[in-house]
């Protein structure tokens, strides 16, 4: 879990920053850590409560679906750095 934890920070860090005009990097780094932390305070929470109630197979199985679906959608998202 803080595996995966560290890689969503890191891209998410990146996606702001591609995102972003460079005057207001450091406002929309700040909002992303703002906007995050109370669902990451309360993540590890519901997820031990959820496993226990439904069992790994059944979460696993959908993190693999989910995760699948992720990576259709990221292929679709357009570079900024080459819009012209």
């Amino acid at each position: 879990i803080s595996f995966a934890t560290c890689c969503f920070d890191i891209q998410s860090f990146n996606f702001t920053l591609e995102f972003a005009n460079t005057d207001k990097m450091p406002t929309y780094t700040a909002l992303r850590a703002s906007v995050i932390a109370p669902f990451r305070s309360m993540l590890l929470l519901i997820s031990g409560l959820f496993i226990d109630w439904i069992g790994y197979r059944i979460v696993f199985t959908f993190c693999i679906i989910l995760l699948f679906i992720a990576g259709l959608l990221l292929w679709q998202v357009k570079d900024p750095r080459h819009t012209i």
